[in-house]
């Protein structure tokens, strides 16, 4: 019994490494809040969405959404483009609400949406952006039944690794477990 014990710690410790990290959520706006924390309100199409990731750490990316859009109506603050590019953020580009700037739902290419949003803001580009409001800064008015895609401006590299890395724990508790296996199996052969 006491020499199996540092086997399953090991293994205990390994799944440990596995398991996400849970963050706290931002509570979402209510539409009096919204409407009183916007700049800028909008109403309009979404004509186009990017991701790039801006930064990456052990456990999760930040990625950095640019979602051009059409205006149809401008409900608060003014605004005299037709066409606007709005800005949010997420984590490893999932729609989960987590700690910091992140939107929950995240609009598709084709839907006609509310945008409340931030004053303008420049980008290291010079490109005018703004930033919506989050968690819930979208209001989606009508989804499009044929949905665009993201363009994903996020390094291969970068992408293969956040696929592969969730099955590490498996395959190495996989490849020991098969190695102590073999090994029973030799001692059980040997004369």
């Amino acid at each position: 019994m006491i020499r199996k014990l540092p086997f399953f710690l090991v293994l205990a410790l390994l799944a440990s490494f596995a398991n996400p990290i849970i963050e706290a959520s931002k509570a979402p706006y209510s539409p009096e809040q919204l409407f009183a924390s916007s700049e800028i309100i909008v109403v309009g199409e979404i004509l186009s969405m990017e991701k790039a990731m801006m930064a990456s750490d052990a456990n999760s990316g930040i990625y950095l959404w640019q979602v051009r859009m059409s205006v149809s109506k401008v409900e608060k603050g003014a605004l005299s483009a037709t066409e606007i590019i709005t800005t949010f953020n997420t984590t490893d580009g999932s729609t989960m609400i987590l700690c910091g700037p992140s939107q929950f739902p995240i609009p598709s290419t084709g839907d006609q949406v509310k945008a409340h949003l931030e004053a303008s803001a420049k980008l290291e580009d010079g490109t005018t952006v703004y930033p919506v409001l989050a968690p819930n800064g979208y209001a989606i008015l009508q989804k499009t039944a044929n949905s665009g895609e993201v363009v994903d401006n996020t390094p291969l590299w970068i992408q293969l690794w956040r696929t592969i890395r969730p099955l590490l724990p498996v395959l190495l508790i996989g490849g020991i477990l098969f190695g102590w296996f073999r090994m029973q199996k030799r001692k059980r052969s040997e004369p």
